[in-house]
């Protein structure tokens, strides 16, 4: 205390107990460098942001990625080389994740700094609260995906291929389920059963059902020892379709897909595969080709009984000319024998 004159009379003061906030503090420490030990140690890139956006931690990987360190990352030198679309996708899903308060994600392609391409990523946000709700921090994570993504890639474009060439030559995919004898078709399947291109679910039963009779037990005879021997199950039957009734040719072949881990065992397989057509216009050409051939040999025959007949008849003549050629020679020497 100051008396009147200015000089301090006593001093007053007061002593907390701080162990708890230490303590606290000391925890806190510790769990931010366990934090920043498991980051290190992780192939992912991590960083953490403040409620603001400005980024307080970055792990090496991000460095080693980008060549950004904290300050160039906060003056986002990283976005210079990224393209657009990234960047757009970037902002607007961070600023709709922050508003919200809500977790979010997004892929994006980052550049790498080591070759100067960009390698797509997987980055996933969530936000840390204190223990009234409000947030405090966003930790996020970026993964890289950019093998999955070029895979990914170049399955659907081998997909993509494979229903062109299927829909070019008007051939149907269907796979059938050997646990439950569900099938799954495509729409030209569909199509050529005379059904709407995303009609129901097949079942062995349902296809048997279009198969008309006369041919139904051969081709489920031959499609059960297919499934017993792992064969190729390939047949040509007649069926009747759904939408007219009328009885159409079709070829359909399937196979069994191994089971799981690669193991061959029938026992293991779950699925067959296999495609479908349409053949009637084949079968009719076939049949006409071979009605025609029918008529031609036919033809051949009677050109052949034609053909002897005239040659019989065309020799006759012959014949008498040579009889009568020969009477004359006989006569001719008996009179010159006469005459000598």
């Amino acid at each position: 205390m100051i008396d009147e004159h200015g000089a301090v009379r006593e001093w007053v003061g007061v002593h907390t107990d701080i162990t708890d906030r230490r303590q606290a503090e000391e925890a806190l420490r510790q769990s931010e460098a366990r934090f920043r030990q498991v980051a290190e140690s992780m192939p992912q890139v991590v960083w953490t942001m403040a409620p603001d956006l400005v980024c307080d931690y970055v792990n090496s990987r991000w460095t080693e990625l980008t060549g950004c360190d904290l300050e160039a990352t906060n003056a986002r030198v990283y976005r210079e080389r990224m393209l657009p679309e990234d960047l757009a996708v970037i902002d607007r899903t961070a600023l709709r994740g922050t508003l919200s308060g809500e977790p979010f994600s997004f892929e994006c392609r980052f550049p790498c700094v080591s070759d100067g391409t960009l390698r797509w990523h997987l980055v996933r946000s969530v936000p840390v609260r204190n223990n009234s709700g409000e947030v405090i921090k966003w930790l996020g994570t970026s993964t890289d995906i950019d093998e999955q993504k070029r895979a990914a890639d170049a399955l659907s474009l081998s997909e993509w291929r494979l229903r062109f060439t299927l829909d070019a030559a008007q051939f149907g995919f269907w796979d059938f389920d050997l646990r439950t004898e569900m099938t799954k078709c495509s729409p030209r399947c569909n199509a050529i059963f005379g059904y709407e291109p995303n009609s129901e679910e097949w079942s062995l039963l349902r296809f048997l059902e279009h198969v008309i009779p006369e041919d139904r037990h051969e081709v489920e005879r031959t499609f059960r020892q297919s499934l017993d021997d792992g064969s190729e199950w390939n047949c040509e039957c007649r069926i009747s379709r759904a939408s007219d009734g009328e009885t159409r040719w079709i070829w359909t072949c399937g196979k069994t897909i191994p089971g799981e881990f690669g193991t061959a065992s029938l026992a293991a397989a779950s699925m067959m595969v296999g495609l479908v057509g349409d053949i009637t216009d084949r079968k009719q050409a076939e049949a006409a080709l071979a009605l025609a051939n029918e008529e031609l040999t036919r033809a051949n025959s009677d050109l052949e009984q034609f053909g002897y007949s005239v040659s019989h008849d065309l020799q006759e003549p012959i014949r008498a000319v040579t009889i009568y050629s020969e009477l004359l020679s006989a006569v001719t020497a008996k009179s010159w024998m006469a005459r000598l």
